[in-house]
């Protein structure tokens, strides 16, 4: 897939209902430390988990080292996304930017390890 099939993701904006409005994300605890999903309400959780998903999917079918500025488009890309399955529009975040960014970096390092693990037995 090319930038250039990745800028169409861009439109779906207008696929979402235009009389929904952008609601905030609703933060019903604040932790210690780092951000994290179960601070937010149900919505923003499952919104959360899907731009994630599709996030990791976008890294790894698109530029598997993206510079900040190419991060930062497959996470809007993929927020988009979550918003219009959920059917609703959320405004993002730089917390929850920073938490689809880290989950991605998890992620790596977890495979690293268990790969590591089974290629040395």
């Amino acid at each position: 897939m090319t930038a250039s099939h990745l800028k169409r993701a861009h439109s779906l904006d207008e696929e979402i209902d235009t009389d929904t409005q952008i609601v905030k994300a609703q933060k019903l605890y604040e932790s210690q430390g780092r951000p994290k999903a179960k601070d937010y309400d149900d919505v923003t959780q499952e919104i959360l988990s899907t731009a994630i998903a599709v996030y990791r999917c976008l890294i790894c079918t698109n530029t598997p080292f993206p510079d900040h500025s190419q991060e930062l488009e497959f996470v809007t890309i993929a927020w988009r996304i979550a918003c219009k399955k959920m059917g609703v529009k959320l405004e993002v975040t730089p917390e929850l930017v920073k938490m689809v960014r880290v989950c991605l970096v998890c992620w790596f390092i977890c495979w690293f390890v268990f790969a590591d693990k089974s290629f040395n037995r």
